[in-house]
Protein backbone atom coordinates (compact mmCIF):
# COMPACT_ATOMS: atom_id res chain seq x y z
CA UNK A 1 0.00 0.00 0.00
CA UNK A 2 1.51 3.40 -0.93
CA UNK A 3 2.83 5.46 1.96
CA UNK A 4 2.18 8.85 0.35
CA UNK A 5 1.08 11.12 3.19
CA UNK A 6 -2.22 12.28 1.71
CA UNK A 7 -3.90 13.73 -1.37
CA UNK A 8 -2.07 16.69 -2.91
CA UNK A 9 -4.87 19.07 -1.93
CA UNK A 10 -4.08 18.64 1.79
CA UNK A 11 -1.66 20.69 3.86
CA UNK A 12 0.90 19.09 6.11
CA UNK A 13 1.95 19.80 9.67
CA UNK A 14 5.41 18.63 10.66
CA UNK A 15 6.14 17.09 14.07
CA UNK A 16 9.64 16.31 15.35
CA UNK A 17 10.27 14.33 18.53
CA UNK A 18 6.75 15.07 19.77
CA UNK A 19 6.77 18.81 18.95
CA UNK A 20 4.33 20.27 16.42
CA UNK A 21 6.65 22.50 14.39
CA UNK A 22 4.22 24.22 12.00
CA UNK A 23 2.75 23.89 8.54
CA UNK A 24 4.77 23.09 5.42
CA UNK A 25 4.49 24.49 1.91
CA UNK A 26 4.73 20.95 0.54
CA UNK A 27 5.74 17.40 1.48
CA UNK A 28 6.24 14.28 -0.59
CA UNK A 29 7.87 10.88 -0.44
CA UNK A 30 8.11 8.28 2.31
CA UNK A 31 6.65 5.50 0.13
CA UNK A 32 7.87 1.97 0.77
CA UNK A 33 9.49 0.42 -2.30
CA UNK A 34 11.92 -2.35 -3.15
CA UNK A 35 14.67 -2.39 -5.78
CA UNK A 36 14.41 -4.82 -8.68
CA UNK A 37 17.50 -7.03 -8.78
CA UNK A 38 18.40 -8.40 -12.22
CA UNK A 39 20.48 -11.55 -12.59
CA UNK A 40 21.64 -13.30 -15.80
CA UNK A 41 19.86 -16.63 -16.31
CA UNK A 42 20.93 -18.09 -19.64
CA UNK A 43 19.28 -16.28 -22.56
CA UNK A 44 17.02 -14.31 -20.22
CA UNK A 45 17.29 -12.10 -17.14
CA UNK A 46 15.87 -13.27 -13.83
CA UNK A 47 14.31 -10.57 -11.68
CA UNK A 48 13.53 -10.45 -7.98
CA UNK A 49 12.99 -7.85 -5.29
CA UNK A 50 15.58 -6.66 -2.84
CA UNK A 51 14.90 -5.48 0.70
CA UNK A 52 12.08 -2.91 0.98
CA UNK A 53 12.93 0.55 2.32
CA UNK A 54 11.23 3.94 2.55
CA UNK A 55 11.91 6.46 -0.16
CA UNK A 56 13.34 9.87 0.82
CA UNK A 57 11.00 12.51 2.21
CA UNK A 58 11.27 15.99 0.68
CA UNK A 59 9.94 18.95 2.65
CA UNK A 60 9.51 22.58 1.62
CA UNK A 61 8.85 25.40 4.10
CA UNK A 62 9.54 29.03 5.00
CA UNK A 63 11.22 30.50 8.10
CA UNK A 64 8.17 30.42 10.41
CA UNK A 65 8.50 26.91 11.88
CA UNK A 66 9.68 26.06 15.37
CA UNK A 67 13.38 26.57 16.14
CA UNK A 68 13.97 22.82 16.45
CA UNK A 69 13.69 22.49 12.66
CA UNK A 70 16.37 25.06 11.83
CA UNK A 71 18.62 23.90 14.66
CA UNK A 72 18.49 20.41 13.15
CA UNK A 73 19.53 21.82 9.77
CA UNK A 74 22.31 23.87 11.41
CA UNK A 75 23.63 20.69 13.09
CA UNK A 76 23.68 18.97 9.70
CA UNK A 77 25.69 21.86 8.26
CA UNK A 78 28.12 21.42 11.16
CA UNK A 79 28.65 17.78 10.17
CA UNK A 80 26.58 16.24 12.98
CA UNK A 81 24.59 13.27 11.71
CA UNK A 82 21.80 13.44 14.29
CA UNK A 83 18.50 11.69 13.62
CA UNK A 84 14.96 12.61 14.56
CA UNK A 85 11.61 10.85 14.50
CA UNK A 86 8.36 12.58 13.71
CA UNK A 87 5.41 12.68 11.38
CA UNK A 88 3.62 14.51 8.60
CA UNK A 89 -0.01 15.16 9.53
CA UNK A 90 -2.23 15.79 6.52
CA UNK A 91 -4.98 18.31 7.33
CA UNK A 92 -7.92 19.69 5.40
CA UNK A 93 -8.82 23.36 4.87
CA UNK A 94 -10.16 23.51 8.44
CA UNK A 95 -6.94 22.07 9.89
CA UNK A 96 -8.69 18.82 10.74
CA UNK A 97 -6.27 15.88 10.61
CA UNK A 98 -6.97 13.29 7.92
CA UNK A 99 -4.00 10.93 8.07
CA UNK A 100 -0.44 10.77 9.35
CA UNK A 101 2.83 9.52 7.91
CA UNK A 102 5.13 8.52 10.76
CA UNK A 103 8.89 8.37 10.17
CA UNK A 104 11.58 6.98 12.48
CA UNK A 105 15.26 7.93 12.83
CA UNK A 106 15.35 10.26 9.84
CA UNK A 107 18.62 11.93 8.91
CA UNK A 108 19.07 15.02 6.75
CA UNK A 109 21.01 14.29 3.57
CA UNK A 110 20.56 17.57 1.65
CA UNK A 111 19.20 21.08 2.08
CA UNK A 112 18.66 23.84 -0.46
CA UNK A 113 18.53 27.58 0.24
CA UNK A 114 16.55 29.25 -2.57
CA UNK A 115 18.02 31.82 -4.93
CA UNK A 116 17.92 35.46 -3.90
CA UNK A 117 16.93 37.76 -6.75
CA UNK A 118 16.10 41.49 -6.67
CA UNK A 119 13.71 40.97 -9.62
CA UNK A 120 11.68 38.09 -8.14
CA UNK A 121 8.57 38.25 -5.94
CA UNK A 122 7.86 34.50 -5.60
CA UNK A 123 7.88 33.24 -1.97
CA UNK A 124 11.12 31.67 -0.76
CA UNK A 125 11.19 28.09 0.51
CA UNK A 126 13.85 25.95 2.12
CA UNK A 127 13.98 22.40 0.75
CA UNK A 128 15.09 19.53 3.00
CA UNK A 129 15.63 15.91 1.98
CA UNK A 130 15.32 13.26 4.71
CA UNK A 131 16.27 9.59 4.72
CA UNK A 132 14.11 7.76 7.31
CA UNK A 133 14.88 4.26 8.57
CA UNK A 134 11.20 3.31 8.63
CA UNK A 135 7.85 4.89 7.74
CA UNK A 136 4.25 3.90 8.40
CA UNK A 137 0.85 5.39 7.74
CA UNK A 138 -1.95 5.63 10.25
CA UNK A 139 -5.35 7.36 10.58
CA UNK A 140 -5.43 10.67 12.42
CA UNK A 141 -8.17 12.96 13.69
CA UNK A 142 -8.70 16.19 15.60
CA UNK A 143 -7.74 19.75 14.86
CA UNK A 144 -4.07 20.64 14.41
CA UNK A 145 -3.37 24.15 15.70
CA UNK A 146 -0.66 26.35 14.21
CA UNK A 147 2.03 26.59 16.93
CA UNK A 148 3.42 29.91 15.65
CA UNK A 149 1.85 32.67 17.71
CA UNK A 150 3.43 35.64 15.93
CA UNK A 151 2.23 36.71 12.44
CA UNK A 152 4.32 35.22 9.66
CA UNK A 153 6.67 37.68 7.95
CA UNK A 154 6.84 37.01 4.19
CA UNK A 155 10.20 35.70 3.01
CA UNK A 156 10.81 37.11 -0.47
CA UNK A 157 13.89 36.62 -2.70
CA UNK A 158 14.16 40.35 -3.39
CA UNK A 159 14.72 41.19 0.28
CA UNK A 160 18.30 40.31 1.15
CA UNK A 161 21.66 41.80 2.07
CA UNK A 162 24.87 40.26 0.76
CA UNK A 163 28.27 41.14 2.18
CA UNK A 164 31.85 40.01 1.56
CA UNK A 165 34.83 41.51 3.36
CA UNK A 166 36.48 44.25 1.30
CA UNK A 167 34.12 44.01 -1.69
CA UNK A 168 31.45 46.40 -2.95
CA UNK A 169 28.27 44.30 -2.87
CA UNK A 170 25.75 47.13 -3.33
CA UNK A 171 25.18 46.14 -6.97
CA UNK A 172 24.58 42.42 -6.37
CA UNK A 173 21.42 41.42 -8.21
CA UNK A 174 21.18 37.68 -7.62
CA UNK A 175 22.63 34.83 -5.55
CA UNK A 176 21.99 31.41 -7.04
CA UNK A 177 20.44 28.64 -4.90
CA UNK A 178 22.76 26.90 -2.42
CA UNK A 179 22.48 23.12 -1.97
CA UNK A 180 24.35 21.64 1.00
CA UNK A 181 24.61 17.86 0.77
CA UNK A 182 26.39 14.95 2.40
CA UNK A 183 28.63 13.04 0.00
CA UNK A 184 29.07 9.30 -0.25
CA UNK A 185 32.09 9.57 2.07
CA UNK A 186 29.90 11.23 4.71
CA UNK A 187 31.55 14.65 4.41
CA UNK A 188 29.49 17.82 4.00
CA UNK A 189 30.23 19.53 0.69
CA UNK A 190 29.32 23.21 0.67
CA UNK A 191 28.34 24.55 -2.75
CA UNK A 192 30.00 27.24 -4.80
CA UNK A 193 28.46 30.70 -4.51
CA UNK A 194 27.40 32.16 -7.88
CA UNK A 195 26.82 35.91 -7.74
CA UNK A 196 25.34 38.12 -10.48
CA UNK A 197 26.31 41.78 -10.31
CA UNK A 198 25.36 44.88 -12.27
CA UNK A 199 27.73 45.53 -15.16
CA UNK A 200 28.75 48.88 -13.63
CA UNK A 201 29.91 47.27 -10.42
CA UNK A 202 32.89 48.40 -8.38
CA UNK A 203 36.40 47.29 -9.48
CA UNK A 204 36.90 45.61 -6.08
CA UNK A 205 35.69 42.34 -7.62
CA UNK A 206 38.11 42.44 -10.56
CA UNK A 207 40.94 43.50 -8.25
CA UNK A 208 40.36 40.44 -6.05
CA UNK A 209 40.09 38.18 -9.11
CA UNK A 210 43.39 39.50 -10.48
CA UNK A 211 45.14 38.98 -7.17
CA UNK A 212 43.59 35.61 -6.27
CA UNK A 213 43.44 33.94 -9.71
CA UNK A 214 45.80 35.70 -12.11
CA UNK A 215 48.60 36.49 -9.66
CA UNK A 216 48.14 33.30 -7.64
CA UNK A 217 47.85 34.91 -4.22
CA UNK A 218 45.23 32.41 -3.10
CA UNK A 219 46.35 30.88 0.16
CA UNK A 220 44.13 30.87 3.26
CA UNK A 221 45.11 34.43 4.17
CA UNK A 222 43.63 35.73 0.90
CA UNK A 223 40.29 33.99 1.32
CA UNK A 224 37.36 36.07 2.50
CA UNK A 225 34.31 35.77 4.75
CA UNK A 226 30.81 37.08 4.17
CA UNK A 227 27.12 36.66 4.82
CA UNK A 228 23.76 36.40 3.11
CA UNK A 229 21.03 37.95 5.27
CA UNK A 230 17.32 37.38 4.65
CA UNK A 231 15.25 40.49 5.37
CA UNK A 232 11.57 41.28 5.89
CA UNK A 233 9.78 43.75 3.62
CA UNK A 234 11.01 46.70 5.68
CA UNK A 235 14.56 45.78 4.57
CA UNK A 236 15.63 46.06 8.23
CA UNK A 237 14.18 43.13 10.17
CA UNK A 238 16.35 40.03 9.93
CA UNK A 239 14.59 36.73 9.23
CA UNK A 240 17.70 34.60 9.02
CA UNK A 241 21.19 34.39 7.56
CA UNK A 242 23.86 32.20 6.00
CA UNK A 243 27.40 32.92 7.19
CA UNK A 244 30.08 32.21 4.57
CA UNK A 245 33.68 31.35 5.44
CA UNK A 246 36.69 30.41 3.34
CA UNK A 247 35.52 32.18 0.18
CA UNK A 248 37.78 32.13 -2.86
CA UNK A 249 36.97 33.59 -6.26
CA UNK A 250 37.88 31.36 -9.22
CA UNK A 251 35.98 32.92 -12.14
CA UNK A 252 34.73 36.40 -13.12
CA UNK A 253 32.98 36.65 -16.48
CA UNK A 254 30.33 38.58 -18.37
CA UNK A 255 26.87 37.03 -18.42
CA UNK A 256 25.88 35.87 -21.92
CA UNK A 257 23.07 37.92 -23.49
CA UNK A 258 20.29 35.87 -25.14
CA UNK A 259 20.22 36.16 -28.93
CA UNK A 260 16.85 37.94 -28.97
CA UNK A 261 17.66 40.35 -26.17
CA UNK A 262 17.65 44.08 -26.77
CA UNK A 263 20.92 45.40 -28.15
CA UNK A 264 21.10 47.98 -25.38
CA UNK A 265 20.81 45.40 -22.60
CA UNK A 266 23.64 45.80 -20.09
CA UNK A 267 25.61 42.62 -19.52
CA UNK A 268 25.97 41.58 -15.91
CA UNK A 269 29.08 40.24 -14.26
CA UNK A 270 29.06 36.66 -12.94
CA UNK A 271 31.37 35.91 -10.02
CA UNK A 272 31.89 32.29 -8.97
CA UNK A 273 33.37 31.54 -5.57
CA UNK A 274 34.19 28.37 -3.68
CA UNK A 275 33.15 28.24 -0.03
CA UNK A 276 34.61 25.99 2.65
CA UNK A 277 32.05 26.48 5.43
CA UNK A 278 28.51 27.80 5.82
CA UNK A 279 26.36 28.32 8.90
CA UNK A 280 22.58 28.78 8.95
CA UNK A 281 20.74 30.85 11.55
CA UNK A 282 17.03 31.71 11.70
CA UNK A 283 15.91 34.62 13.87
Amino acid sequence: MPQTPSPASDRFALTLDGTVCGFLASAEGGDISAPVIREPAGAFTRKRLGAPAPEPIVLSFDLSLKKIVYEWIAEFWHGNASTKSGSLIAVDVNNQARSELVFEKASIVATTVPAMDTASKAPCRLAVRLNPVTTSRRPSSGRVADPTAAPKKPWLPSNFRFQIDGLDTTRVRKIEALTVARGEDGAIDFPDVRVLLAGTTSPTWSDWHDEFVVNGKNDDSNEKSGSLVFLARDQQTRLGSVTLRGLGIYRLTREPIPERAAAAQVRRLVAELYCERMDLAVE
